[in-house]
């Protein structure tokens, strides 16, 4: 990773959590890993650009992925610092994963491509 993003990480996750990162360990609790979809059928999932695919230390989206630096483990979510990629580009992103309605709501904060902040949330349903 180079230096700028090591810099940014840091800086992102203490500003948007004011939690230092030293404080952080864990990965995504297996309650939570599995294949989703937030529209669209199970049966389309491999040619679903709405599939999201989280393992205790990865999230894979249809055209990007992003891997678990730093998390949070919460009595009912799941709070995990991501370095992501794809289509050439890499961006930081803090994402929340709770569970939701036979399936999971995820919230993500981050610095878009041109470096302004983004938020939204997802809910995806299980696929498994």
């Amino acid at each position: 990773m180079s230096h700028f993003l090591t810099f940014a990480k840091s800086a992102l996750v203490t500003s948007l959590l004011a939690v230092p990162a030293s404080a952080w360990a864990g990965e995504v609790p297996a309650d939570l890993q599995g294949r989703y979809v937030s529209v669209g059928e199970c049966a389309l999932f491999d040619q679903s650009d709405a599939a999201l695919t989280v393992s205790a230390s990865k999230l894979q989206f249809y055209e990007s992925s992003c891997d678990l630096d730093v998390a949070e483990v919460g009595d009912d979510s799941f709070s995990g610092a991501y370095v992501c990629q794809g289509e050439g580009q890499f961006w930081l992103t803090i994402y929340k994963i709770r569970p939701a309605d036979g399936g999971i709501e995820v919230s993500s904060k981050g610095l878009d491509f041109n470096g302004a902040l983004s938020e939204r949330t997802t809910r995806y349903k299980s696929c498994d």
